[in-house]
């Protein structure tokens, strides 16, 4: 027993540290962190190249205005995007940028 410590000293010391180590794990198992290789011209000046960010690894469901990471095809690129339209959306291009269901939603995209 450490000496000048009581036993509910220690098991507060040891209830800490198994909280942070299962925070930890919840972290380390459900997130990553990643550097942006490149974005879209939207993303700036939030997300620049070299950006670090902290990602879900798999999401539940993705939502209107999320931002998500993706690889082009034949390409190590890491890009970020934010999400406009979901599939049950009318999208089209309009004089003024992107339109979602009539709406616009983007200017100059």
């Amino acid at each position: 027993m450490l000496k000048g410590s009581s036993w509910g000293q220690i098991l507060g010391k040891l209830t800490i540290l198994a909280v942070l180590g299962s925070l930890f794990y919840a972290l380390y198992t459900n997130f990553d962190f990643v550097t942006l290789s490149a974005t879209e011209d939207g993303m700036k000046p939030l997300y620049e190249p070299g950006s670090f960010l902290l990602v879900r690894k798999s999401p539940k469901r993705l939502a209107l205005q999320d931002v998500v990471l993706f690889q082009l095809p034949n390409s190590s690129e890491l890009r970020a995007a934010r999400i406009y339209a979901l599939s049950q959306d009318l999208v089209s291009l309009a004089p003024g940028g992107l339109s979602v269901n009539g709406e616009l939603v983007g200017r100059g995209i």
